[in-house]
């Protein structure tokens, strides 16, 4: 049996960019970050990030489960910018021959992003009920879960209603409750938490920084809600690891 070559593609833009008064400095940082980024994660990339017009940038992985947590990497490096982003994901094939040039690739994997992008934009789906969120996984391909659900007493005499329930929006609803978490974060706690990111333990965040207690370092992780989103965010590249087993 052939196995199909699947990519995660993920199309990202910055929101209100256009407005900004500072919208030089904001394309400096971007171009900084995407540098960044790409020398981090060389290992999990099919062609590097690459800016593709305006404020619009765009990424290929080989390893398709990693596309929330790239959207996760870029939106925490401009958290302390004071800017949210737009991202739209998609899984699929290339028809395109794979170059390091992002820009002259081409494939179902592209057109999903960039219908979720501007589904994301739009908030035309029936998926995105929160306008927290601006972050949308998009996929055509058939329902993988089906199941039914009792009526309520007023629909009794009709014995049971059926609905699909597909992966994608499962994911998708995750997505949401998690970008819904992280949108109520202060600045203070987005700070301690990506301390907590780059130094691994309440100790070492004591000691590098401003020399906050542990206890008050603890205490703003767990309000901020910290742990249950970096389980969302586990959650989300396991189902879509399911997704792809499926796919393939």
């Amino acid at each position: 049996m052939r196995t199909v070559a699947l990519y995660g593609a993920v199309i990202l833009d910055l929101v209100g960019s256009k407005r900004s008064t500072k919208r030089n400095q904001l394309q400096a940082n971007l171009n900084e970050y995407i540098t960044s980024f790409n020398q981090r994660f060389a290992d999990i990339l099919a062609a590097p990030a690459t800016i593709t017009v305006g404020d619009e940038w765009q990424v290929l992985t080989n390893q398709s489960e990693k596309v929330y947590h790239i959207v996760e990497t870029f939106q925490r490096m401009f958290w302390m910018d004071g800017v949210e982003l737009y991202a739209g994901m998609g899984i699929g094939e290339l028809s395109t021959t794979l170059t390091s040039d992002i820009r002259n690739l081409d494939g179902p994997c592209f057109h999903q992003a960039r219908t979720a992008l501007e589904t994301a934009k739009k908030q035309n789906h029936s998926w995105i009920t929160s306008k927290r969120n601006r972050i949308f996984f998009a996929d055509n391909s058939a329902p993988l879960f089906t199941h039914e659900i009792a009526a309520t007493k007023e629909e009794s005499a009709a014995g049971y209603t059926s609905f699909t329930n597909t992966l994608p929006e499962i994911i998708n609803n995750l997505i949401e409750n998690n970008e819904i978490l992280k949108s109520k974060m202060t600045v203070n706690q987005k700070q301690v938490f990506l301390h907590y990111l780059k130094f691994g333990s309440y100790r070492k965040i004591a000691e590098e920084t401003d020399k906050k207690s542990i206890s008050n370092i603890s205490e703003r992780l767990n309000s901020a809600e910290v742990f249950a989103i970096q389980r969302n965010g586990y959650m989300i590249e396991k189902l879509l690891s399911y997704f792809l087993s499926e796919r393939r």
